[in-house]
């Protein structure tokens, strides 16, 4: 994903877009925030995004020292969770289309 302008809002934040999909991600920073990362949990709530090349994902997490878990799920699909700066659960995957 590309970062992309954003208005000048009062709050910081950052606007994220990948064009093959014409998708948009805003990220807002709170104060409500943990501001802190716990024990990776694959069952919490999380946001989850479809990858074509975890091996690409895994490394670049692994060169900025985040940890991750990489694991199969019940129904053979590969996933990797970790988590945002803020302990926020994230998760990419290789799933079937359809």
């Amino acid at each position: 994903m590309q970062r992309i302008e954003r208005p000048a809002f009062s709050f910081a934040g950052a606007w994220l877009y990948h064009s093959p999909g014409n998708i948009q991600i805003h990220l807002i920073e709170h104060p409500s925030a943990r501001g802190e990362r716990g024990p990776i949990d694959s069952l919490a709530p999380h946001f989850a995004m479809i990858v074509e090349d975890l091996d690409a994902i895994e490394s670049r997490l692994q060169q900025h020292e985040i940890p991750c878990k990489r694991q199969v799920n019940a129904a053979g699909f590969q996933q990797i969770f970790f988590q945002d700066p803020d302990g926020n659960c994230l998760e990419v995957g290789i799933y079937p289309k359809g």
